[in-house]
């Protein structure tokens, strides 16, 4: 106060002197409130969304938006890990990120998580912070909002997204619907969460995974008999039914549930859905469509490989038993054969030999069938071209020439694929030659076997020719024609073999041949056929190889008018 007033007999000066201290205390309260600090405090304590400060893992402070998402009183998490407000299935996670922010390592800018209210009820938000360094250390300040239903989709799609990459992982459906129910809760967010298959046996829905959240919140999960309760008319309607407290079978019983989602997995069965807050909405629903439908689809794929290992073991046993039954008797009439040459010889006898030959390289191109359909467990990454390489040394008659592109590398069981390489191989030159083929390549026509035939003569019988070609050294270039035994041969090649890399995924073999007519297109793969003397085998083996990698194969004409086969991974 620098003014004065003359004392005087009177209490009305006294009153002027209060005022005008009053005044200047007004005065000096109000430019203290203009100082930054404080304008900056009723910035942060006004904002729309939650302010945070978080220092030695307790939250020292929050606005009052930020309190008021979670559903708390102000000052009430002051002093409380920030933890405790996150759901538990993303806690690991929120505490990678604050660690790594008060290091000074951000990474991604944003994170989302299900935050928990002091009521329970569950809070899509997502956070943003970064570290700050105080006089008495650091601390990590951010915002938090919630999240809106389209940013929570795109969330839960991303995750759900990940998630289904592990459900397709599974080799046993128990582990499908065991994936699926975890998903529901660290994913969709719902800790209560049943998935029950169909027993067409017992024509029930039985409970096959249950969270822990559900089994401590509601017990140990009954079976459904047919048209019992919620789950069976989402089972045959094919569409999602949701019940609240007032109508679900678990309303008396199950006070922790006041409402329950039952969507159906596409004939396999149902997942269930509780929450404790009584609230499904479109999102929520959405949502859990897209998580049983990629569980129906783990299933089935599941189911589909079950069933091909068991064909694959009839087969392979149905062969063995083939192999071991055909072998003696032809071991025997070969070794007649041999006793009878030697007594009488006669050329019927290359005949005879002949047959029992391609009887056989039909017992090996059956078993080979049976063995080379079981699913690929394990690939490699190996070089395209150097296995195309090794296969075409098995096949190269010397009249043929194989042309490589930039290959690059390939995800295979490398022995297979090298077999795969070969059939086509030896289709292409087999089919594609107007020359008899060499000693080693006799037997080769539309199957797999390399075994040769014993006799010369076998070439005559094949192609109506007595000329032997002598055999030519391996070889194979890339770009040009494979070296020959006769120079006329290399200068115009029978037929030329390429193995180009398609742009979207896989690998095409194309030659220059006769092709295959459109109508025998569909029917190439299949067992037996043959346009020849084949054992009709070959491609159904280069199929069988493919659908084992998970790939597929189809025939198509080649740019020269010849076959060109297909293989896309």
């Amino acid at each position: 106060v620098t003014d004065y007033l003359r004392k005087a007999a009177d209490t009305d000066q006294y009153t002027v002197l209060a005022n005008r201290i009053e005044s200047v205390v007004r005065k000096r309260r109000a430019e203290r409130e203009d100082r930054p600090e404080s304008r900056y405090r009723r910035l942060v304590e006004g904002a729309v969304v939650g302010i945070y400060l978080i220092r030695n893992d307790r939250i020292e402070y929050a606005n009052p938006k930020l309190v008021g998402i979670f559903g708390y009183e102000p000052g009430e998490l002051v002093g409380r890990s920030p933890l405790a407000i996150v759901a538990e299935a993303d806690r690991d996670r929120v505490a990678a990120a604050l660690e790594a922010r008060e290091r000074g390592e951000i990474g991604e800018l944003q994170y989302a998580f299900t935050g928990v209210r002091k009521d329970g009820v569950r809070v899509e938000v997502e956070a943003q912070g970064g570290r700050v360094d105080f006089e008495d250390g650091p601390a990590i300040m951010g915002v938090l909002r919630e999240v809106d239903d389209r940013r929570r989709r795109e969330y839960a799609l991303g995750a759900l997204h990940d998630a289904t990459g592990d459900l397709m992982g599974a080799q046993a459906a128990e582990t499908v619907v065991d994936r699926a129910a975890a998903a529901a809760e660290d994913v969709l967010g719902f800790p209560m969460a049943v998935v029950r298959l169909y027993d067409a046996d017992d024509d029930t829905l039985e409970p096959v995974a249950v969270t822990d959240a559900a089994t401590e919140a509601l017990g140990d999960r009954p079976t459904y008999a047919r048209d019992e309760w919620f789950p069976w008319r989402a089972f045959d309607s094919g569409e999602p039914v949701i019940a609240d407290g007032s109508l679900s079978d678990h309303a008396a019983s199950d006070p922790a549930l006041r409402s329950a989602l039952y969507v159906p997995i596409d004939g396999h069965g149902t997942l269930s859905i509780g929450s404790p807050d009584g609230v499904f909405d479109d999102t929520d629903v959405r949502l859990a469509q897209v998580l049983a439908a990629n569980t129906a689809t783990a299933l089935d794929r599941v189911a589909s490989e079950t069933e091909l290992e068991r064909q694959n073991e009839r087969l392979e046993e149905f062969a063995s038993v083939v192999s071991h039954d055909l072998r003696s008797p032809l071991g025997l009439a070969r070794g007649q054969l041999e006793l009878a040459h030697e007594d009488h010889p006669s050329e019927h006898h290359d005949d005879i030999q002949w047959a029992l030959s391609r009887m056989d390289s039909m017992i090996d191109d059956l078993l080979t069938l049976a063995r080379q359909g079981e699913v690929v467990d394990e690939t490699t990454r190996v070089s395209l071209a150097s296995i195309a390489e090794a296969a075409w040394r098995e096949v190269d008659d010397g009249a043929a020439a194989l042309v490589l592109g930039d290959l690059g590398g390939i995800e295979a069981d490398p022995d297979r694929l090298q077999r795969l390489l070969g059939n086509l191989f030896r289709n292409a030159v087999e089919h594609g030659s107007t020359s008899p083929p060499s000693q080693a390549q006799e037997d080769a026509v539309e199957h797999g076997s390399t075994s040769p035939r014993s006799q010369a003569r076998e070439d005559a019988v094949e192609h109506g020719s007595t000329s032997n070609r002598p055999k030519a050294d391996d070889a194979v270039e890339h770009g040009s024609t494979s070296s020959q035994a006769e120079p006329d041969d290399a200068a115009d090649p029978s037929v030329t073999v390429q193995v180009e890399r398609l742009a979207d995924g896989g690998f095409a073999v194309a030659d220059d041949g006769p092709g295959i007519p459109a109508d025998d297109r569909d029917r190439v793969f299949e067992s037996g056929y043959t346009t020849g003397d084949g054992t009709g085998l070959g491609l159904a083996i280069v199929k069988t190889i493919a659908e084992a990698h998970g790939w597929t194969v189809s025939v198509a004409e080649s740019d020269a008018g010849g076959a060109r086969f297909v293989v896309r991974t």
